[in-house]
């Protein structure tokens, strides 16, 4: 057992800065693409299945996995009363929701509340900022809100995890406001193509490195 905890402490760290090199390489890949073929850098993010779209989900199966494998680290932990978190269930919840919004990236789960539960609801219909029904996405951010508190009860152990996981909520809320802003308004942004397209898919894949890492620092 000690010597599976000395091979984890030295692979984990490897893993962080594999997923951080990764998330160059796929910027950096774009960019070039989009150099070599005289193309706008925002048009590599505008298509639903794009590389940028494609690595998101796959950051996403891996978060859903990392926070099982906490999850039933946890389960073991508690089994030979080494832990004292009560709220491991949270984790398998969490593991749930990023498998759904992985399964997100390929079906479009909030466009079709939008179209078919909250938009014809009249949701935000008559709001001169946002698209119509477009509060579902915001439906997963508070509902990931709720379990936040649970994710992080180790203090001790998890101290260093709590800023990544923050700014992560952050940059989360920053992408969902983008997302959910009606064409009208991003036209009288400066560059508004930038932030609709690369800042929102960029953002939402740096969001999902962040609470990567901070999760790996809690395993």
């Amino acid at each position: 057992e000690t010597l599976l905890v000395k091979h984890a402490r030295h692979r984990v760290p490897q893993l962080a800065a594999t997923l951080g090199l990764a998330n160059l390489v796929v910027l950096a890949s774009l960019i070039g693409y989009a150099i070599l073929h005289r193309k706008p850098l925002w048009a590599m993010f505008r298509s639903e299945y794009s590389l940028a779209t494609w690595f998101s989900s796959v950051q996403l199966v891996l978060l859903a996995l990392v926070a099982y494998t906490i999850y039933n680290v946890l389960v073991l932990s508690r089994q030979q009363q080494e832990s004292p978190v009560r709220h491991r269930w949270a984790w398998a919840v969490v593991a749930l929701g990023f498998v759904v919004l992985a399964l997100d990236e390929r079906f479009g789960i909030p466009e079709a509340l939008r179209d078919y539960l909250f938009g014809p609801a009249g949701l935000w219909a008559d709001s001169a900022w946002f698209i119509p029904g477009d509060a579902g996405l915001y439906l997963f951010f508070i509902i990931g809100l709720l379990f936040s508190p649970f994710l992080l009860g180790e203090r001790r152990q998890a101290r260093k995890a709590l800023p990544m996981f923050v700014l992560a909520l952050l940059l989360t809320f920053i992408v969902l406001l983008i997302d959910s802003l009606n064409d009208s308004t991003m036209y009288t942004w400066p560059a508004w193509r930038f932030w609709d397209y690369t800042f929102e898919e960029m953002g939402e894949i740096w969001a999902e490195l962040l609470f990567l890492l901070a999760f790996l620092r809690v395993l």
